[in-house]
């Protein structure tokens, strides 16, 4: 039996090996989830239209939405705060 093949097959490692390689996959795995939000930025957009605002994750490229207020926040709460003070609708 070749070396990979050992690594793969169950009766290799025992079951108390397994199940920690299973926690450390879902550990990892839920790093890598909040890592990615923790780095989102929010920015809060106005329609040039309607003048209706909303927070969204990512700088508008499109040219019917435009950017109001700074230049971005951390959280979406911090731009939900905001939003009322920066964008005024008519």
């Amino acid at each position: 039996m070749s070396r990979v093949a050992e690594l793969v097959c169950s009766d290799f490692y025992p079951e108390r090996e397994i199940l920690m390689l299973k926690k450390l996959a879902l550990a990892g795995t839920a790093v890598a989830l909040l890592m990615s939000t923790a780095s989102a930025d929010y920015y809060i957009v106005q329609e040039k239209a309607t003048k209706k605002c909303k927070v969204v994750e990512t700088r508008p490229t499109d040219t019917t939405w435009i950017q109001v207020g700074p230049a971005s926040f951390k959280t979406q709460s911090d731009a939900d705060k905001q939003i009322k003070t920066v964008c005024v609708e008519k």
